[in-house]
Parts: structure tokens; sequence; C-alpha cells
């Protein structure tokens, strides 16, 4: 005898049928095949995705901070090592928000080496004025 699901039927030597004709482990047997069928289909049907680096909000954001970046940089010394020319901004509040992140005030001229020390030496740049306390910046965090 055939299972509707075209399985060989599992009960054919014993005697223990049920009210289709078929033994309780031949039935299980047939639920199971159903359902490792269904689910080789539904991951066949998955269609997998990349996930995005960056949304698209921030996309939009981070392109308006290079134009306004570019535009801000020429000519600019550092104002750690002012005897080299200033490659990029430090941002003195933090980038916590993308208004911060954009207000140019609040924007430092530096080198990469200038950068660097400012990262490295945090209560001399606060006490220099390079950078700003995040805790009067960034009024959504708490300690």
């Amino acid at each position: 005898m055939t299972r509707p699901d075209k399985q060989p039927c599992l009960c054919e030597p014993l005697d223990l049928k049920e009210r289709n004709q078929h033994s309780a482990t031949c039935n299980r047997e047939a639920r199971k095949a159903i359902t490792n069928a269904k689910n080789k289909a539904r991951r066949k049907s998955l269609v997998i995705r990349e996930v995005r680096k960056v949304s698209p909000k921030m996309a939009v954001g981070l392109k308006e901070y290079i134009k306004k970046k570019n535009a801000w940089l020429p000519g600019k010394m550092c104002a750690v090592y002012p005897d080299k020319p200033a490659i990029e901004p430090h941002h003195k509040a933090g980038k916590a928000t993308m208004e911060l992140m954009l207000d140019e005030t609040k924007w430092l001229p530096v080198s990469r080496d200038g950068h660097i020390y400012i990262e490295n030496h945090p209560a001399e740049a606060k006490e220099k004025g390079w950078s700003l306390s995040r805790l009067t910046t960034e009024p959504h965090k708490t300690i």
C-alpha cells in the first residue's frame, strides 16, 4: 500500500491499523515527510538580502556632511600642531546627532596626528577648548 504523499507505507508488516488503515508510526512519518517538504520549499523561496551599512536617512546626512566638510577644510591649519595642514574636522561636541555632526561652529580643523592627540588626551583637550563636555552637548545621555 502507498501513502497519499507517495511515500512507501511502513506498516505493511504490522497489523496495527488506525482509521485510515495505516499505523501510528506510518502516519507520523508521513506527516514528518510532508512538513520537511514544505520547509525545504520555504527555504528555497527565501530571498537573502544584504544588511545596509547606512540607513537611507543617514546616507542623505552623510552626503551633506561631506559637502560641508570639503568646502570648510581647504586652507586651514591644524589647531593642535599649527605647522601641519588640517585634513579633517574634530567634532568638539561629538557626532551623536545629525545636528551636532553638521554644526560647523563645533568643528575644529586638525591634522590626523592632532586628532589622535585630542582623542588620547581628553582632559587637556577640554582645558584648551579643543573638546566640549559631552554631558552638556548630549543631554539625551545620562550617567
